[in-house]
């Protein structure tokens, strides 16, 4: 059996028996996150807590929480574990991995420290503090130079002058291009289907493209559909009016807190009020908070997404709350369903749910953070 470090101050001795069992959940746990089944190693690591407050259960669990992208959550199991056993080298590195991942450079740093102090053979903390250092480096130089003169790239790049070697022999797009053709994307389909790469030149084309159509949206769309209802319409989101979320400016980098923020982060939960966000960021809100938001509102329903659903979609706070959420297998990891939604003038949800297909051999988010400032 393990070496469990038990909580400080704990009323009584813990049994061996309460131990063995302990273990063998701290196990089930291990085997279900080698697998990628997150939230069931979370579910494994919880009950192995209940019976020992351990800084190896409280740690696990938190490597299940960064796995499952619930980096707040991570945050605090890791501190715990390092409140229960202040040497333990594996909770400074996943409390380091989660504040990276929430762009908590310099917290990350700290941690980070730690681990190659007493851990110097670890080749990837040593990685990850020299990412989380060249990071804030970047930064600092950054604002050093920032003024109001400086613009994104997407102001400033000229197209027309990059040259599109002679050898690319994938498919074209005009300069004054528009529109994309059905027929450019069937062949640009069929080429990442065989790991190649659209140009540069078309890639910015269309992104900066892309970039015009949604600056010029509202941050509130009103989408009407045919019904009965004249007012019938589609919109988003949490406990604020819809004046409020009309008057969003969000052509810009989303603050870490704030309405633009708590609109992508929050998530719903299913007791009352609101409650931490387990992401770090955003918070956490319960039935009666849908309810009066739709109430204030005079809405039927909210629907919302970012957030995986083991089914692609799941039905909440008395039917009045939906979550949605498309990419199936999320990462090639989650062995999530994916789902969309389709509503037709009764207005009543029906749900479509889809599994994963092969693709390309390229790694998730292989080309995040590669956009080079384009948007600024």
């Amino acid at each position: 059996m393990a070496n469990i470090a038990v909580a400080v101050g704990s009323p009584c001795a813990v049994s061996d028996e309460t131990l063995a069992r302990a273990d063998a959940l701290k196990v089930q746990g291990n085997e279900a996150l080698a697998h990628f089944k997150f939230l069931v190693a979370v579910e494994f690591y919880t009950k192995a807590i209940e019976l020992v407050p351990s800084a190896i259960f409280y740690a696990n669990r938190a490597a299940a929480h960064v796995k499952s992208e619930n980096y707040g959550s991570a945050i605090d199991d890791a501190s715990a574990a390092i409140d229960l056993d202040s040497r333990y080298v594996k909770a400074y590195y996943r409390r380091g991995s989660a504040q990276l991942a929430l762009g908590h450079h310099k917290k990350a740093v700290k941690d980070f420290r730690l681990v190659v102090r007493m851990k110097p053979q670890d080749r990837d903390a040593h990685a990850k503090l020299k990412l989380c250092e060249k990071i804030i480096k970047e930064a600092a130089f950054a604002a050093a130079i920032q003024s109001e003169r400086n613009l994104p790239l997407s102001e400033t790049i000229d197209v027309n002058s990059l040259v599109v070697d002679p050898s690319y022999d994938g498919p074209l797009l005009p300069e004054d291009a528009t529109e994309t053709k059905p027929e450019f994307i069937v062949a640009l389909m069929d080429r990442f289907k065989r790991g190649k790469l659209l140009h540069r030149k078309f890639v910015i084309q269309i992104l900066l493209k892309l970039k015009e159509m949604l600056c010029a949206l509202p941050s509130l769309l009103h989408i009407s559909l045919p019904s009965d209802d004249p007012d019938a319409h589609f919109t988003v989101e949490e406990n604020v009016t819809l004046a409020d979320i009309e008057k969003i400016d969000r052509n810009h980098e989303p603050p870490e807190s704030g309405l633009m923020s708590d609109m992508m982060w929050s998530d719903p939960q299913p007791f009352q009020g609101r409650g931490p966000s387990k992401r770090g960021i955003g918070l956490s809100f319960g039935p009666d908070v849908t309810k009066a938001f739709l109430e204030h509102n005079k809405l039927d329903l909210l629907v919302r997404s970012h957030e995986v659903k083991d089914e692609g979609y799941l039905v909440e706070h008395d039917g009045k709350c939906i979550t949605v959420f498309s990419a199936p297998n999320y990462c090639d990891q989650m062995g999530n369903k994916g789902a969309f939604i389709r509503f037709e003038k009764d207005m009543q949800p029906r749900f479509t749910q889809f599994v994963a297909v092969e693709h390309p051999p390229i790694r998730p988010m292989a080309y995040a953070g590669n956009m080079g400032g384009m948007f600024g």
